[in-house]
């Protein structure tokens, strides 16, 4: 694991879709195994993390830990589409947060 320095918004995922992230400063991580994803984001949110962005594919995963972190304001744990899979998980996730969010299912295409 790289060393950690108290990054406000972390990237994880595939080095080769999350790479351009560190070019504008975003601390990267490439795990890619369930648990070693796991630990990342509970260090990242030891650390003070605000803000994770995780490819769809690490997502889907972890999607039970992301359950179980839900309700919790921080940090905010957003899949990202990664070129590669085409599940449209993130959408899906994105559709129910803002649904929790207003209390109500949302219309129309996200």
């Amino acid at each position: 694991m790289n060393d950690l320095i108290k990054p406000e918004i972390a990237v994880i995922g595939e080095k080769d879709v999350i790479m351009p992230f560190k070019a504008i400063g975003f601390a990267v991580y490439y795990d890619n195994e369930r648990d070693d994803i796991i630990k990342r984001c509970r260090t990242l949110t030891e650390a003070g993390c605000k803000i994770i962005l995780m490819t769809e594919r690490e997502a889907e995963k972890v999607t039970d830990y992301l359950n179980t972190r839900a309700r919790l304001a921080y940090p905010i744990i957003m899949p990202i589409p990664d070129g590669i899979t085409n599940s449209g998980y993130g959408l899906k996730r994105l559709e129910k947060n803002i649904e929790k969010a207003v209390g109500q299912k949302t219309g129309g295409n996200l």
